[in-house]
């Protein structure tokens, strides 16, 4: 006897098989059922004004649930609309808020940029002044009886005012004022918010396309 090994698909796709074959079945034998009725009540008068009462209180019911239900589907469809339509005016929001941080990204480094650059000149400059210095300071060094050159502290001091007195002072970095400026948005507020609006702008989307679609609205 051979053994049969059936896999999960095949055995769903015979249950909807069974399922389909009873389904139509069903539907026909209804379709007897009525076709007999209406032979055998056809000859009589009042079974037939029943019948046709029945069938338009059936008809006027069904009128007003498929109205209800429209007006049910618009209203729900009109939310959809206004939602989707504030998360479109909160990603736009959100895209100028990125684009402000950009540009002030950008304009904060090129200022930082202009510091490190006289930051570079600041050196240079200390350097060029420190190598004047020391050749002032041998200049107006004096000799001893040994032969040795000394320099006095008052030699010193004249000559380090002279020299140096001169660089102009550096500004502060902290002047620049990155974090103290009210228009900077914080970056990492703006893109949880802005993935926060696109992950319900695709959510409302999808329940849109499930409402319009009529398959799935009978499921």
């Amino acid at each position: 006897m051979v053994k049969r090994d059936y896999s999960s698909e095949q055995v769903e796709f015979t249950k909807l098989r069974y399922l389909l074959h009873l389904r139509y079945c069903a539907i026909i034998m209804v379709l007897i059922v009525m076709v007999a009725m209406t032979f055998s009540l056809s000859t009589d008068d009042q079974s037939v004004a029943n019948y046709n009462f029945a069938a338009t209180i059936s008809s006027i019911i069904l009128a007003v649930v498929a109205i209800l239900f429209t007006f049910w589907d618009v209203a729900g469809q009109n939310k959809n609309i206004r939602q989707m339509q504030n998360i479109a005016d909160n990603l736009s929001s959100s895209v100028e808020d990125i684009k402000l941080l950009e540009e002030i990204s950008i304009n904060n480094m090129e200022e930082l940029a202009k510091y490190f650059q006289q930051l570079t000149d600041h050196l240079e400059n200390q350097d060029d002044k420190l190598k004047k210095f020391m050749e002032v300071i041998m200049e107006r060094s004096s000799t001893d009886e040994k032969g040795e050159k000394s320099v006095s502290l008052e030699v010193i001091k004249d000559t380090t005012h002279e020299v140096f007195e001169t660089i102009p002072r550096l500004a502060p970095l902290s002047s620049l004022n990155f974090s103290e400026r009210p228009e900077i948005v914080s970056l990492g507020k703006v893109t949880e918010e802005l993935s926060n609006n696109i992950r319900l702008y695709h959510q409302l989307k999808k329940k849109q396309q499930n409402l319009n679609d009529p398959n799935k609205r009978r499921e």
